[in-house]
């Protein structure tokens, strides 16, 4: 397995951990469960790390596709396009970190905070998490043009006797 693959396997990992982690964190902050909580924050640590991974695999997976664009087959300009949104979700990934982090602190310091932090946590993270469908939406387009072109309408042929 090369950097290519593990990368389309790693980047649908974060947006399903950050919204499962959203989940549970309003889960837990509507019916004051702690558990629930700690399992938001977890799972949205998890997404983290995963968009990192996915991140790191990236630039490899980038040359690869470069490689074989010179032969032809894929357009360096929706590659592009995918790197900078890509850029952008990791500065999001970035800063849910530091907030997830102050949040989590709060929780486990049971500060009167704890459940205001939860809630600016679980709406960034579904905030996030939308630009990293974006991102995965300029990904499939690499991968998967078959997907996004439009087909041409079906014209009955017209035949003369």
């Amino acid at each position: 397995m090369n950097p290519t693959h593990l990368h389309i396997i790693l980047v649908h990992a974060p947006v399903a951990a950050l919204l499962f982690g959203a989940l549970s964190l309003k889960i837990g902050t509507f019916w004051n469960s702690r558990p629930a909580q700690l399992l938001g924050y977890a799972t949205i640590f998890a997404g983290i790390i995963a968009a990192f991974a996915a991140g790191a695999t990236g630039e490899e997976a980038e040359e690869a596709l470069e490689a074989v664009e010179a032969v032809g087959g894929f357009s360096h300009e929706l590659i592009h396009e995918h790197e900078e949104a890509a850029e952008g979700f990791i500065f999001g990934i970035w800063t849910l970190t530091a907030v997830a982090l102050v949040g989590f602190a709060l929780l486990l310091l049971n500060h009167a905070k704890a459940k205001l932090f939860a809630w600016i946590v679980l709406i960034y993270a579904v905030v996030v998490s939308t630009g990293g469908m974006w991102v995965g939406y300029l990904g499939g387009q690499i991968s998967h043009p078959e997907a996004y072109d439009q087909a041409p309408a079906a014209h009955p042929e017209q035949h003369e006797d």
